[in-house]
C-alpha cells in the first residue's frame, strides 16, 4: 500500500454485509463527503473468487461512457476487495459523485465424467456474490442494467487522502530581497547622516 493510502481516512462507511448478489451490470453509486485525493475503496465479496474486474467513473449513475479506471484479474482477501486507486489521482470535493461496479463471474462449470454418465451426487459451488446491506446509504443509489435498485446496496468503504486546508507560505527568492535589502541600508545610513 502506498504512504498516500495509508493516510487516508474513512470517508463512507457502507458495511457490513447482510445479503448478497452477483452479476456483471451492478453500479454503486457514491456521493464524496470529504474533498481530496480518493484513495482506496473497499468492497465485501462472499466466496473467494478470481478474476474480478472493477471499474468507476466520475459523475452519477447510471454510466455508459468510458471508464475512468480500469483494472482486471483481481482477487479479494479475506472477504475485501481492495482497490488502491492512488496511481489514478482522482481529486473530488465535497458533493461530487462517482459508481464503481465490480464483475463478479459466476462460477466454472463442472465437466462431466468421461462417458457423460455420473453415478454421484455433483454439489455446485456457491457462486461468488458481491457482499450487500439494506438500502440505508443515503448519498447514492445502486443501479441494476440503468434501473435504480431501491432494496439494497454494495457493501463498501470509500478513503481519501483529505486537501489540505492551509495556504502554502511564499518564501521570496533570494535575488527578489536583494533590493529590499539595499534600500532597507540606504535609508538606515540616511538616518545616521540626518542624526548627526
Amino acid at each position: 500500500m502506498s504512504s498516500a493510502a495509508g493516510a487516508a481516512v474513512l470517508d463512507q462507511n457502507n458495511w457490513p454485509a447482510t445479503a448478497n448478489f452477483f452479476g456483471s451490470n451492478w453500479q454503486q453509486e457514491v456521493r464524496s463527503g470529504i474533498a481530496g485525493q480518493l484513495t482506496r475503496i473497499e468492497i465485501s465479496i462472499l466466496g473467494e473468487p478470481n478474476g474480478l474486474s472493477f471499474s468507476l467513473n466520475r459523475g452519477q449513475a447510471w454510466q455508459a461512457d468510458a471508464n475512468d479506471v480500469e483494472l482486471s484479474n483481481l482477487a479479494p482477501v479475506g472477504g475485501v476487495l481492495t482497490i488502491d486507486l492512488t496511481a489514478a489521482n482522482i481529486q473530488l470535493d465535497i458533493g461530487d459523485y462517482f459508481v464503481f461496479s465490480v464483475f463478479v463471474p459466476p462460477p466454472a462449470p463442472i465437466e462431466p465424467p468421461p462417458g457423460g454418465i455420473c453415478a454421484c451426487v455433483i454439489i455446485l459451488p456457491s457462486p461468488p456474490s458481491l457482499g450487500a446491506t439494506d438500502d440505508i446509504y443515503d448519498d447514492g443509489e445502486l443501479y441494476v442494467a440503468g434501473l435504480p435498485f431501491s432494496d439494497l446496496d454494495i457493501a463498501f468503504r470509500t478513503y481519501v487522502e483529505p486537501a489540505s486546508t492551509t495556504d502554502p507560505v511564499t518564501v521570496g527568492e533570494p535575488a527578489g530581497l536583494l533590493p529590499l535589502a539595499a534600500g532597507l541600508a540606504a535609508l538606515a545610513a540616511f538616518r545616521r547622516r540626518k542624526a548627526g
